[in-house]
């Protein structure tokens, strides 16, 4: 469906939305950008992924939030900036289609952590990188496995739900082993029928 997708709307409109979710990646803007034509940077994925997690809302990533000297004085201080790129009606149809991934599709063995969960398995050409990304409605996480070099492969068989997603569950069953079970939460302007 991505292929016929970028075929009906083209190519610099999945490099805009892209963009808008925190891509800074170079795309190629050709149809083969629907079947991961370009790389990207698993921070940028995640980045990504994060939006739909928080609604449509694009949260800056940053990686220090605060430095403290040794009397506890603030030395300096970062604050996530955020702001909606995706409408929360799309963002929530977003997500219920990741869920089934999650459910019935390729990553279907995250169903064993018994919550709610969305993401979406990758696998390149030759088996070279395999990734998962994946979120609950309060955490999101990235799994990449690979070399460095991306020149040769990880194994004939290593895929994004064999080699990467079984990483994600263990770290995911960690995070989240005392935390209660949310709900992705149901935007009001979608209706079910």
């Amino acid at each position: 469906i991505a292929a016929k997708l970028i075929d009906q709307i083209g190519p610099h409109a999945i490099v805009d939305t892209a963009r808008r979710l925190g891509i800074t990646s170079y795309l190629n803007p050709y149809p083969s950008l629907a079947l991961g034509g370009s790389e990207v940077l698993l921070l940028e994925l995640v980045s990504a992924y994060s939006t739909f997690a928080n609604r449509g809302f694009r949260v800056e990533p940053i990686f220090v939030t605060k430095v403290l000297d040794r009397d506890g004085k603030v030395l300096e201080e970062n604050v996530p900036r955020s702001r909606q790129v995706i409408s929360e009606d799309v963002t929530y149809i977003l997500v219920s289609l990741l869920e089934g991934v999650c459910r019935r599709g390729t990553a279907a063995a995250a169903s064993s952590l018994g919550r709610p969960l969305a993401g979406k398995t990758g696998t390149t050409n030759d088996n070279t990188d395999a990734l998962f990304i994946g979120f609950s409605p309060s955490l999101v996480a990235g799994v990449w496995v690979g070399y460095d070099e991306n020149r040769k492969p990880i194994g004939p068989k290593e895929t994004g739900s064999r080699a990467a997603l079984p990483i994600w569950i263990d770290f995911m069953k960690e995070v989240l082993k005392d935390t209660p079970i949310e709900d992705f939460p149901v935007s009001p302007g979608v209706s079910f029928v």
